[in-house]
């Protein structure tokens, strides 16, 4: 029986994919929110669960290019942990998804960049008519 580690997230991006580069690759870090309702006595209350999200190569330089704060993401990828050190010298765990695909389902809007198009990486020509979703709730 085989074992399977695989992720799929539907959300907005919380900020600006911050971005990096090494000598072997590009790396871009997302914040990804997703939320849920659900029933509590007689009221809906509304959830929000935040996801880390790193990407590289193409993918991180795909989302450089056309991702900002509030742009609709789906993110398809498998879960790591991995520990660290802190400054405090605290030894620390955290827990990402590792993206294989990232697409952008509608855009956010940037002062620098304008509305984001939509579109879907690794096709970089299909570009759609960029809608504005103008009730972002960032």
């Amino acid at each position: 029986m085989s074992n399977t580690n695989f992720t799929i997230l539907i959300g907005r991006l919380g900020q600006t994919p911050e971005i990096r580069s090494t000598d072997n690759a590009t790396i871009a870090n997302l914040s990804v929110a997703t939320n849920r309702k659900f029933k509590q006595g007689q009221e809906y209350v509304e959830k929000t669960d935040w996801h880390r999200v790193v990407c590289f190569g193409h993918q991180a330089n795909f989302m450089s290019q056309f991702a900002d704060k509030g742009s609709l993401v789906s993110v398809e990828g498998r879960l790591q942990t991995r520990d660290y050190t802190g400054d405090d010298g605290v030894k620390r765990f955290i827990t990402e998804v590792v993206a294989s695909r990232v697409n952008i389902l509608s855009g956010g809007v940037s002062k620098e960049k304008g509305p984001t198009p939509d579109i879907q990486c690794p096709d970089y020509g299909k570009f759609k008519d960029g809608l504005v979703n103008d009730d972002i709730p960032f």
